[in-house]
């Protein structure tokens, strides 16, 4: 339940779900773009790979489908820009 309560960010809408991942950068500022971005990707690309992203139903029912649609639409954006997974 805790997994799913620290990922129920990537479920918000897209807007809410963008300044989130400004947040999380601004936390990584010792790392330059180039070196956050490819890791970020792999991580988004293992999230896309579970079968479900939450863990409880609750947060299934409730923020799977966005989430999903977030991560696609986040690494679309990143591979527009050059980033890939390293």
């Amino acid at each position: 339940f805790i997994v799913d309560i620290d990922l129920s960010s990537f479920g918000l809408p897209w807007d809410e779900f963008v300044r989130d991942g400004c947040r999380i950068r601004a936390e990584c500022a010792n790392m330059n773009d180039d070196e956050y971005y490819p890791n970020h990707v792999k991580f988004l690309q293992a999230l896309q790979e579970r079968p479900t992203f939450f863990f409880t139903r609750f947060f299934q029912r409730r923020y799977e489908q966005t989430a999903r649609e977030n991560i696609e639409r986040l690494i679309m954006s990143l591979h527009k820009r050059g980033y890939y997974c390293i």
